[in-house]
């Protein structure tokens, strides 16, 4: 879409406050809400995100590195505008892409799967840069998640290699779903696509709320059902042979839990790490009032969606992401079978049976799954 208004005025040293609300006033009903509320752009054409790598860069890097205070929040509010952009219009952002790497990267933050969304063709210079810097902070969880995002072949052979020499930064890059094999490049295991998930009566995408013995071969692990989704309505997702991935948990909030699978698609066998601190308060009076069934409509993100606070759980009725990197919160699992990380499936946040964040990883080829609880970060 070609943007048709005028210049704009630059952005004055003001802007920490009031800086191109173009939209009026803050906090009105629209898609993007930044969560603190200092910075608020429409991002309706490339002009203005011309406007926002403004406002990134006038804003003194030493005072946004403090965490306190007016530009560290504003810095906050940048990133929220990243991540509608990256769902929205990225291509908006590619003039800006070498810069936010090489010069601006503190002041345009972003996790990992916004970068995968708006970095992927950095030149070499960029993927250059980040390893400089890493070379002084090889744990650098934004550094090494730019290399990630930019993706290219130069940049996921310069991550592994620097894993393989600094050790340490595996546990970080593992929890970015990356995995790293013992020689070549480092390989994505998620789908930088990502797809919302509605509950709708109408909903054919998947099912919430099943009775356990649809979705469990043997129940003695499993206690709960939060959803189920067809994997092919997920663009990037590798193909799973049955109907559907279901996205279960045991009788505790923070947990791993690894299983096989049946002819019939149902789990069996499943195993449970809760690192020897199980914590059930209140789930069997879950269990013995369980939610409704309803459908589950999938659709790529878009505008109509609310973005805050780096996801976008806000949105009446959405329940989840399909696709996209895993929260980071824990260790992405490694599959029992090939000893390859698993893919990200879906994650969702949970307020009904346990709090926090439930996600679904599978491995294709070995058709095993794994579904990780993690409290709020």
């Amino acid at each position: 879409m070609a943007d048709t208004r005028g210049p704009r005025e630059p952005l004055g040293t003001n802007h920490l406050v009031t800086a191109a609300r173009s939209a009026g006033t803050y906090c009105q009903s629209v898609p993007l809400v930044p969560n603190n509320g200092k910075l608020h752009i429409d991002l309706d054409g490339p002009s203005a995100v011309a406007d926002l790598v403004e406002a990134a860069r006038v804003i003194d890097p030493l005072k946004a590195a403090t965490h306190f205070g007016t530009e560290s929040r504003v810095v906050a509010d940048i990133e929220d505008h990243l991540f509608f952009l990256s769902a929205t219009n990225p291509g908006w952002f590619a003039p800006f892409r070498d810069e936010a790497v090489i010069e601006l990267s503190d002041r345009l933050p972003m996790n990992v799967d916004v970068a995968a969304n708006l970095l992927g063709g950095c030149s070499e210079v960029a993927v250059d840069a980040v390893m400089e810097r890493l070379r002084t902070a090889p744990e650098s969880w934004r550094d090494l998640s730019t290399l990630v995002g930019i993706g290219s072949e130069s940049a996921l052979s310069a991550l592994a290699d620097h894993v393989r020499r600094e050790p340490p930064s595996g546990e970080w890059v593992n929890r970015l779903g990356v995995h790293v094999p013992t020689s070549g490049q480092a390989v994505r295991r998620f789908a930088p696509e990502r797809t919302s998930m509605h509950a709708v009566e109408s909903g054919t995408d998947g099912v919430t709320g099943l009775a356990l013995d649809a979705v469990a071969a043997d129940a003695d692990e499993i206690t709960w059902h939060y959803l189920s989704f067809d994997v092919s309505a997920a663009p990037g997702l590798p193909n799973w042979p049955h109907q559907a991935l279901h996205l279960v948990s045991p009788r505790t909030y923070w947990f791993t839990l690894h299983s096989g699978v049946a002819d019939d698609g149902r789990y069996t066998g499943a195993i449970v790490d809760d690192q020897g601190e199980p914590f059930d308060v209140g789930l069997e009076d879950c269990e013995a009032n369980p939610r409704s069934s309803t459908g589950l409509l999938l659709r790529p993100y878009d505008a109509d969606l609310t973005y805050r606070n780096g996801h976008i759980f806000m949105t009446p009725g959405v329940v989840g992401t399909a696709g996209g990197a895993p929260i980071g919160l824990d260790p992405t699992p490694n599959c029992p079978g090939c000893n390859v990380l698993m893919f990200h499936g879906a994650a969702i946040e949970s307020r009904d049976y346990g709090e926090g964040f439930r996600s679904v990883f599978y491995c294709e080829q070995c058709v095993r799954v794994a579904v990780t609880g993690s409290n709020w970060n």
